[in-house]
């Protein structure tokens, strides 16, 4: 992933041009070459096929950014690269609590919360203790890349630091993020 500043200008020539942030992010058979792998294309693949800590890792971050717009079996908002195993790859972030984008709203039909500031676990029912250090250990350095990231409003990197926190938070108690977070709304 790469953040551009790019100048959007209308192809009819109407309107002055438009300059804002963005990223581009590598072509996913790109990136399955340069790993030694490809992508795999069969949606009926779930939990057990797939590389135990990273579909924790992965699972741990959807919750993290209070992301909910994400299937595995039917693979929505999910690619699968297969290397020397399989491995789960979430895209498509907008619908993220993190994000907050003002349209984004939840699937009410399958999850119980209103907002999507609001969280609901959707992985997989483990945890496991590397995976909780891995995040322990990046989290004075997301909030310091947030704090860095050009075009970024001080407020909005602060109010998602504070929503990082509070994932944070719930992860202190390991047994109680367990009980009330993972066990209840977990997939296998």
């Amino acid at each position: 992933m790469r953040l551009l500043r790019v100048t959007y200008q209308d192809t009819a020539g109407s309107g002055r041009p438009i300059v804002r942030y963005a990223f581009v992010t590598e072509d996913p058979a790109r990136f399955a070459e340069r790993m030694g792998g490809t992508m795999v294309t069969d949606t009926g693949i779930g939990f057990r096929r797939l590389a135990r800590t990273h579909t924790i890792l992965l699972s741990f971050f959807e919750y993290f950014i209070g992301n909910t717009d994400w299937a595995l079996p039917p693979r929505h908002n999910i690619a699968v690269l297969r290397t020397d195993t399989l491995y789960a790859l979430p895209f498509d972030f907008d619908w993220a609590g993190a994000v907050d984008a003002p349209y984004a709203v939840p699937n009410t039909r399958i999850l119980h919360i209103r907002t999507v500031r609001e969280r609901q676990y959707r992985g997989i029912c483990q945890t496991s203790d590397s995976v909780i250090a891995q995040f322990v250990a990046l989290r004075d350095s997301i909030a310091a890349l947030y704090r860095a990231v050009p075009g970024l409003a001080p407020r909005g990197a602060e109010r998602t630091i504070r929503y990082y926190d509070e994932f944070y938070q719930a992860l202190a108690d390991r047994q109680r993020f367990e009980d009330r977070v993972v066990a209840p709304d977990c997939s296998w």
